[in-house]
């Protein structure tokens, strides 16, 4: 009997120390926003097309090509983040939590 009333406190302060755990993480995480991956990848690439063309790799039309086409791909992807907001990777996981 005293087996059973001891791995019967044992088992309710886990299941209590897990809650408190589970229940702190929930109350006190902040809530980041990052920007999609792919439109950090397009800055860096604006950057490369701003360094070349200061170095003379890319010609002032090819520069401006280049420019043109990485601001296309910016809105895109804009466009798809604003359309869908459900979808993050942040609602996504607090979905499951």
């Amino acid at each position: 009997m005293l087996f059973w009333l001891l791995a019967l406190v044992v088992t309710a302060i886990a299941c209590a120390a897990l809650y408190y755990a589970g229940a702190g993480r929930r109350t006190s995480a902040p809530v980041v926003i990052e920007e999609p991956a792919e439109l950090a990848h397009l800055k860096l690439q604006l950057r490369e097309i701003e360094s070349d063309a200061a170095l003379g790799r890319l010609e002032a039309a090819e520069a401006v090509a280049a420019r043109g086409e990485v601001a296309r791909e910016v809105m895109r992807v804009k466009a798809q983040s604003t359309a869908s907001p459900g979808n993050t990777p942040a609602r996504l996981l607090v979905g499951v939590a």
